[in-house]
């Protein structure tokens, strides 16, 4: 009797899952519809009022965002102040990203890239580029730019638990000319991509409580992964740090900031310290460029002793 109740309740529970995955794909959908018919001001709009008012509900979570910007040089009261502006600004780009499917291509082929001259050299010779960017402005708006002006590209990201929505996420970033990658993947997979000519991108600001390699961050330490720097000092691919800003409602401006040596001794350990040491004072100078763009929601870096 108890164990036909035990494979009842799972039976329920299951069912109940199930039924919650449907109706969380059924009302992002329906987000999305609406959102593409509402005129973009409007819906960054929202976007921003929804994320600023989250502020207020995110707990501890906001003594750690405004710990960021402290560890960051900022005062107490631009550290209260930057949180809500970032929050309101991930609003923003949730937005940007639920409407993303419904964009023209050739509106995003017609932003010029900074540096753009850089981008078409690293790409030209045929050997791969890795491409290193950060939770700055819109990440996800950098992959389709990219693939917009005809370069092969593909970015590393975690699978969401929803396999419906991991499934439409991916399926619109596809749309959009670039490819998807689990961040489980097999090594060989993305050393195979880099020979073939392709740009691989890496959030790389995805902070390791242990491992990874340690690296100074505005005076203290972080540690980050070691797969973007890794790939490009096993392959013989190039190095490439960039990010795409908002400068207002659909106006954006990619940059390709600059590229990063990649270091091949016998050091492996210190090849990996050094390049992802410069990474960082690139990583720095943009979040004193544009603070309220930083959407860093995890601890990062302790301060120095």
């Amino acid at each position: 009797i108890n164990f036909i109740s035990l494979q009842h309740t799972s039976t329920l529970a299951s069912g109940l899952l199930i039924f919650i995955s449907m109706l969380a794909y059924v009302l992002l959908r329906s987000l999305v519809f609406i959102l593409s018919i509402l005129p973009a001001s409007l819906g960054n709009f929202l976007g921003a009022c929804l994320g600023s008012t989250g502020y207020f509900f995110m707990g501890t979570k906001r003594a750690q965002i405004r710990q960021n910007y402290r560890l960051a040089g900022f005062s107490a009261s631009q550290a209260w102040l930057l949180a809500l502006r970032s929050l309101a600004n991930y609003g923003r780009v949730l937005v940007e990203f639920l409407r993303l499917e419904s964009m023209d291509l050739a509106k995003i082929r017609a932003w010029k890239i900074e540096n753009e001259a850089l981008v078409h050299e690293l790409f030209k010779d045929r050997q791969g580029v890795v491409i290193v960017t950060f939770h700055i402005g819109n990440w996800d708006l950098a992959g389709c730019v990219l693939a917009a002006h005809g370069l092969p590209t593909v970015a590393i990201a975690d699978a969401i638990g929803n396999q419906r929505i991991n499934r439409w996420v991916i399926k619109v970033r596809e749309k959009m000319g670039y490819m998807i990658l689990s961040s489980q993947l097999r090594h060989d997979r993305v050393t195979q991509l880099l020979s073939q000519g392709y740009g691989v991108a890496f959030l790389v600001d995805r902070p390791l409580s242990h491992g990874g390699i340690e690296v100074s961050f505005f005076g203290g330490k972080v540690r980050l992964p070691r797969g973007a720097f890794h790939y490009a000092r096993q392959s013989q691919a190039r190095m490439l740090v960039g990010y795409t800003l908002r400068l207002g409602t659909g106006c954006f401006q990619p940059t390709a900031v600059c590229e990063i040596p990649v270091r091949r001794t016998h050091d492996p350990d210190s090849d990996l310290k050094l390049m992802a040491e410069d990474v960082m004072r690139v990583y720095e100078a943009a979040i004193r460029s544009v603070p309220q763009q930083w959407h860093m929601f995890r601890p990062f870096g302790v301060a120095a002793l």
